[in-house]
């Protein structure tokens, strides 16, 4: 280098140096971080099915319609999804007694049951009761097929066994609860004949029964068959939370590739349903459901395992005779759009209860065609949350309708509970290693405090040491950890509670804050390399974590939604590389002040910045909802200006999303023989320059090199091609940052300048 060359390169290193940390500072924002899409409600219907018996309990025959189930035995069952209770749901079950006209019975035989996918039938002989159905209620009707051989009144009698109380209202009947809250509508009935001649009946309420009469003269004049057409519909959901757990999953090889599953309570039952939608949320279409009265079904999970092209759900039975927890399990193959109802009922070894299953999910299309499955561990018997939980794991085969090929203790350890785990993705293939969080009690001197484990577990199940995180805060309770990442890159979140804030040892999963740490497991052991922040405070313990995930394709960014129990809004937060906090969003609330919401999950849906979250909104009066929205970070396209004067070209690589670690600027083409770097400046600028010493005559400087607009510069590379990286901290602003390559041609000993890169940034 030259003398000139020299004297140019002292004159701009220490403005660089000078203004490093000023990026900071004169960055200002220009845009919001990120946008939600208008919320999309996810609905669908169960046709008519049946299962595989547990623990000696049977499935029975149930459908699911929007707000309801039915069942189907000795007549019908109509259960309204009205939220949680202490007790049952206020259900409404028929069974058809006699149908008469005149003094002939025409239920006559035997009731014999059959089924199809959305209508069952009781034949009894002389007249088919059926049922059709729909989304908004169960289409009862009575068919009369041949013309009696009797004249008089059609009188069809039912006995009706329901705890809600009958009125008349409108030509229908109500059903109503204790608070006279309307929770079964028993529509008008109308017959209508062969030709579409409709005649209105009459329904009254007789001796603990419906009585529907239809005319008699009316009858003689019909073309048979004639149909009897009342319509029992779900009314009013309006206390409780109809829509329990919420967890999303995406596949995004599939075709309706977003997953999700959800807890609809009916009472003290809760049932398990897996939709499948479009990325934005529409289109759903229910996939499985487990029904039955037999058992609740509740904590579900989802898991995708891109080898097995399937989706894996995992969740727990309460099976109400033996008062039993057990892990379920179903796989879902990707090409299947249907309804499937398989369940593989996971063995228990020892009879012990399992519970609060989670899935992991492998993405790697050159890996094993299994998911590692976590679960807590109780004793044997009647089911009891123990002090001495612990946490279990199991490989789930994920080929054809699942099986489980081994499972194993993760962390069981005298004098230690542990309880809620949470499992990372993997996406390295073959050599994978799981991750799993878990929070921690130990009854020993200097615990007494509910802290956040985590473990490793590699392909032969070989189970790692225990690491805690956040292990300095003392006194201080973290419970219900997401463990949200890739291979070994994760963040773990948790709800915290100073001890002295709470009791002695929390049961729940409620804290006064939020701590979310960044994790990076380097060889054998974790490292935090930004330490444990906090996310959200407030002054009672009213935040429930939601779900959490990692943009793979940035490596850096993560999704967090959370509920509070005293507004029930949901939120999103966004975070950058260091679990710093990019943006923050009011992702939905009830409209009515009795209204609930279930915090539910967050998935990556495959493109930069592209989240899903979904959850549940319960309005009183109104409604019911799974819902989802999605995230969508967006920037205007990086593009050049002007001329260079060398072959060197430059180009931004890997994200303009603020938060991002891994982006940077590429150098190609350059002379072999050369050093290239870019000034940075937060804006342009235009000078042809003749005369500069140690710069090619005519070359162009497209950024300023001085003043309050000039930021830096970057390192350097050596030789044709290579790359630079330049991470995008969260502190800064959305903003459009300037770039101009420079190269030192070791031929010519001359600088030489190429065009400006403009790259919009934002949040």
């Amino acid at each position: 280098m030259n003398t000139n060359q020299s004297a140019t390169m002292r004159h701009l290193l220490p403005r660089a140096a000078a203004a490093a940390f000023s990026l900071s500072c004169v960055l200002a924002q220009t845009a919001p971080g990120g946008t939600l899409s208008s919320p999309a409600s996810i609905r669908g219907t169960a046709p008519i099915h049946s299962g595989a018996s547990d623990e000696g309990q049977p499935y029975g025959v149930w459908a699911v319609g929007r707000d309801y189930k039915v069942g189907f035995a000795d007549g019908v069952q109509f259960v309204p999804y009205i939220g949680r209770t202490d007790g049952p749901a206020p259900s409404w079950r028929w069974r058809t007694k006699s149908a008469r006209v005149g003094e002939l019975e025409l239920a006559t035989a035997a009731s014999r049951f059959s089924h199809g996918e959305w209508r069952a039938e009781y034949d009894l002989g002389g007249v088919v009761e059926a049922y059709d159905v729909r989304p908004e209620g169960v289409e009862q009707t009575f068919v009369l097929r041949d013309r009696p051989r009797s004249t008089g009144d059609l009188v069809i009698r039912g006995a009706v066994d329901s705890v809600l109380r009958a009125q008349q209202s409108d030509g229908a009947w109500s059903f109503v609860d204790e608070r006279g809250t309307e929770r079964v509508r028993y529509g008008a009935a109308t017959a209508v004949d062969a030709f579409g001649n409709r005649r209105a009946m009459s329904t009254t309420f007789v001796d603990g029964g419906l009585e529907l009469r239809l005319d008699g003269a009316w009858l003689a004049g019909a073309a048979f068959p004639v149909v009897v057409d009342p319509l029992v519909a779900a009314v009013t959901v309006a206390n409780g939370q109809p829509v329990g757990d919420v967890v999303v999953a995406h596949d995004p090889l599939g075709t309706k590739n977003l997953w999700f599953a959800n807890v609809r309570w009916a009472g003290n039952d809760a049932d398990v349903l897996l939709y499948r939608s479009d990325e934005d949320g529409h289109n759903g279409v229910l996939v499985f459901s487990d029904v039955s009265a037999s058992w609740s079904s509740i904590e579900p999970s989802l898991g995708v395992s891109r080898p097995g092209a399937s989706t894996i759900l995992a969740y727990t039975r309460h099976i109400s005779s033996g008062d039993l927890r057990r892990v379920r399990l179903h796989v879902h193959d990707r090409t299947d759009l249907g309804f499937e109802g398989t369940v593989y009922l996971m063995s228990a070894p020892g009879s012990r209860n399992q519970w609060r299953p989670t899935v992991g999910s492998e993405l790697s299309p050159i890996s094993y065609s299994s998911v590692l499955l976590a679960y807590q561990v109780e004793g044997s018997g009647s089911f009891v949350n123990g002090i001495a939980s612990e946490i279990h794991g199991a490989v789930v085969s994920c080929n054809g309708t699942g099986s489980v090929t081994a499972q194993f203790p993760i962390a069981a350890e005298a004098g230690v509970d542990f309880e809620r785990p949470s499992l990372a993705k993997v996406a390295i293939g073959p050599t994978r290693v799981w991750t799993i969080a878990y929070q921690r009690y130990s009854f020993a001197a200097g615990g007494f405090e509910w802290d956040v484990g985590t473990r490793r577990i590699d392909q032969s199940n070989i189970v790692g040491p225990e690491y805690l995180v956040d292990a300095g805060n003392a006194d201080v309770h973290e419970m219900a950890p997401r463990l949200a990442g890739i291979d070994d890159r994760f963040m773990v979140f948790a709800t915290a509670s100073d001890a002295a804030d709470t009791v002695a040892k929390p049961g729940g999963t409620n804290g006064h804050r939020i701590r979310g740490t960044r994790v990076d497991w380097v060889g054998g052991a974790p490292t935090m390399p930004h330490g444990s922040l906090t996310l959200q405070s407030n002054s009672d313990a009213r935040l429930e974590l939601g779900g959490a995930d990692l943009d793979w394709t940035t490596a850096s960014h993560w999704a967090l939604s959370f509920r509070s129990n005293a507004t029930e809004n949901v939120y999103l937060r966004v975070l950058g590389f260091t679990g710093a906090q990019l943006s923050s969003h009011d992702v939905d609330s009830p409209s009515t002040g009795l209204g609930t919401s279930k915090a539910g999950g967050v998935c990556f849906l495959g493109s930069e910045g592209s989240f899903a979250v979904a959850y549940g909104i319960d309005d009183p009066g109104v409604g019911s909802d799974l819902r989802l929205r999605t995230h969508e970070f967006g920037a205007p396209n990086a593009y050049h200006f002007g001329f260079g004067c060398t072959t060197t070209a430059m180009n931004w690589t890997g994200s303009r999303w603020i938060g991002s670690e891994f982006s940077g600027l590429t150098f190609t083409n350059a002379p072999t023989d050369s050093v290239s770097f870019a000034l940075v400046a937060l804006a342009p600028a235009a000078l042809q320059m003749y005369g500069f010493g140690g710069v090619h005559d005519g070359c162009w400087l497209y950024v300023p090199i001085s003043g309050p607009d000039f930021v830096m510069l970057t390192s350097a590379i050596v030789g044709a091609n290579g790359f630079v990286q330049i991470p995008l901290p969260e502190w800064l602003e959305s903003d459009l940052i300037y770039f101009q390559g420079v190269t030192l041609d070791g031929a010519t000993g001359e600088f030489f300048t190429t065009n400006r890169l403009a790259v919009p940034t934002s949040k």
